[in-house]
């Protein structure tokens, strides 16, 4: 059985995109998978992934998302570097022996920089380049780094092109590709990975949404300010008092911070919730199958992302919502919107100031069906195994 070691080193929570990855892994049947992740995974991880019998072992000390923290600088960018290619060289010679596939999933251009050294590296002792396949998550026009973000994300996908067919790059979503193909000059990367999202056996267990209840979805995913989770217990304030009896809230999250602003806002939505039994809050992570039905029971989803956080960011809320035909209202313009008119999903611009309980059941529209929607919902386990 072909081998694929998925190289994960922001994995260290059940929480989050890193940790549904391995939901998205446990339906690659035809390949056999192991995991190689942050060492200060935690137990539940662990006991996750091994519940698919995916092997998953705790490697990388280095800081995955450390170069974004606020207080960093060129001589942190520079440790960063250096301890993620030394660790990147040594996982890549541990499994030197082996004909297998690396999965590296989330990159930005610091992830980039350092696998290209470490590749570089065995090329120079004259060892085979191993193959590896590498999903672009980052625009390079979402933040900036002493005014050169652009360059230095130009340069790292260079140095990775280099490599040839031994490295395989698929960006995630189309302002990605565009991005980068504006920095390169070219358009080299023409298509998009599938996104991560659940595979067709659990869409199609899936619970309808019922007749008689109209459930909208205030949050979904990771308890961070910049989603607005902090905003909720206003937004709650706005829309409950006058809502119908037939429309009940749900509101899902995890919660790893110590943030006082986080840990209060959850404070005040577990009193609304035991007030009021139109909201009901779901804490910890879901899996796919949970997280399909919670899509496919909602008559919509709210967005009340940072617009300038995630002007240039992309989020798995708007894809869920695609490929459930869940429709949303945003209270901002960003990538989100944008996203949602190009997969042809119903999206509606609210100010919070006008937003009612009845903002979220508008008239249904046509759906249309686009092709980049085509290309991004495609199975991902497929799309997978084809790469071998």
């Amino acid at each position: 059985m072909k081998e694929l070691i998925v190289v994960d080193a922001g994995l260290a929570t059940l929480s989050g995109h890193h940790a549904a990855v391995i939901d998205k892994l446990a339906a690659v049947r035809q390949l056999k998978v192991c995991i190689y992740s942050h060492v200060s995974v935690n137990s539940d991880v662990i006991e996750h992934a091994d519940s698919y019998g995916i092997e998953l072992h705790p490697y990388f000390e280095t800081e995955f998302y450390g170069y974004l923290s606020s207080n960093e600088n060129r001589v942190g960018f520079s440790k960063t570097l250096k301890l993620l290619a030394t660790e990147y060289i040594n996982l890549l010679t541990l499994h030197r022996e082996k004909e297998a596939r690396y999965l590296f999933h989330t990159m930005d251009w610091i992830h980039l920089w350092a696998l290209s050294l470490a590749l570089e590296l065995i090329q120079r002792k004259k060892h085979q380049v191993p193959s590896v396949i590498v999903l672009l998550m980052f625009n390079p026009l979402s933040k900036a780094l002493y005014g050169a973000s652009r360059t230095l994300y130009a340069s790292a996908v260079k140095l990775m092109l280099k490599f040839g067919k031994s490295v395989s790059m698929w960006p995630s979503d189309f302002e990605v590709a565009q991005a980068i193909n504006l920095l390169l000059g070219s358009n080299i990367f023409a298509q998009v990975h599938p996104c991560l999202l659940p595979f067709e056996q659990q869409v199609c267990n899936a619970e309808s949404r019922k007749r008689g209840i109209r459930q909208v979805l205030l949050y979904c995913g990771d308890a961070k300010g910049s989603k607005g989770f902090t905003e909720l217990p206003e937004i709650l304030g706005k829309v409950l008092p006058n809502s119908n009896d037939d429309i009940r809230f749900v509101i899902q999250y995890t919660n790893e911070s110590l943030d006082p602003k986080l840990l209060k806002a959850e404070a005040l939505l577990e009193h609304i919730a035991y007030k009021s039994d139109k909201l009901k809050l779901i804490k910890g992570y879901m899996s796919d199958a949970r997280l399909a039905k919670l899509y496919k029971a909602s008559h919509a989803l709210l967005v009340n992302y940072c617009p300038l956080v995630y002007q240039y960011k992309s989020s798995g809320m708007v894809w869920l919502a695609a490929k459930y035909n869940t429709p949303i209202v945003s209270l901002s313009e960003s990538w989100l919107t944008r996203e949602a008119h190009r997969l042809g999903v119903a999206c509606d611009v609210v100010a919070l100031d006008s937003l009612t309980s009845e903002s979220f059941f508008e008239e249904p529209r046509e759906r249309k069906v686009t092709t980049y929607y085509q290309e991004l919902m495609a199975s991902f386990d497929s799309w997978l195994c084809n790469q071998f």
